[in-house]
């Protein structure tokens, strides 16, 4: 169990750039099993952006207490009758991930909500030079997961699989893209030996750590 220590070693403004960088970084990295999840924070008007690129997208919708009983028979069509029953008590609820245009219509019909957008366990290379477009001016993450960090000599360390990740959060800091920035930020995910070897990956792209350790994933 644990979590990953997670250290920023870019801040900017061009998404283009941390993109570029992290794929330097998982040049470095051993990724046979390795996939890629990706996350933005959206509302319901909007969301029809991500599913046209995306099909099959996982979309949680926040439904304040206060709209909760305006949004029941709305949604009712498109919505698990399990799910719906929840309504109320979550606050909250998954739209079924074939969401068609009927359904982006009936959304319409309320006010415009908060709206999690999720495509987790994706192929590498398959999915995120769609993303940087889409998520626009919306916090966000790209997160390659189940890489593996090489071993390195000269620190004493060796294969480290567990924990080895790279990220990108988009127009945010934080790991769990919740905190708006006007900068994109990216990470290494490194574990126990923690600082150390995240400045070596650093260096292998001519960066630097930039902030302090964070809890990962």
């Amino acid at each position: 169990m644990g979590n990953s220590r997670a250290y920023p070693v870019l801040r900017t403004a061009d998404l283009r750039r941390a993109y570029a960088v992290a794929r330097q970084l998982l040049a470095l990295a051993d990724l046979r099993w390795a996939e890629v999840s990706l996350a933005a924070d959206t509302r319901s008007y909007e969301v029809d952006r991500y599913l046209r690129a995306f099909p099959g997208g996982l979309l949680w919708l926040t439904v304040p207490a206060e709209l909760v009983d305006v949004a029941h028979p709305v949604l009712a069509p498109y919505v698990d009758p399990a799910n719906l029953a929840d309504l109320r008590f979550l606050e909250g609820v998954w739209l079924a991930p074939e969401v068609g245009a009927e359904c982006l219509a009936a959304l319409r019909r309320l006010p415009d909500l908060p709206v999690e957008f999720e495509l987790p366990d994706q192929p590498v290379g398959d999915v995120e030079e769609r993303f940087l477009p889409v998520v626009g001016a919306d916090r966000g993450s790209v997160r390659w997961e189940s890489t593996a960090w090489p071993p390195v000599e000269e620190l004493d360390l060796g294969w480290q699989v567990k924990y080895a990740e790279v990220q990108i959060t988009v127009n945010s800091t934080g790991v769990d893209h919740q905190e708006r920035s006007a900068e994109h930020t990216l990470y290494v995910h490194v574990g126990a030996e923690g600082e150390k070897r995240a400045r070596w990956l650093a260096d292998r792209v001519g960066l630097a750590v930039v902030g302090p350790e964070e809890a990962g994933f």
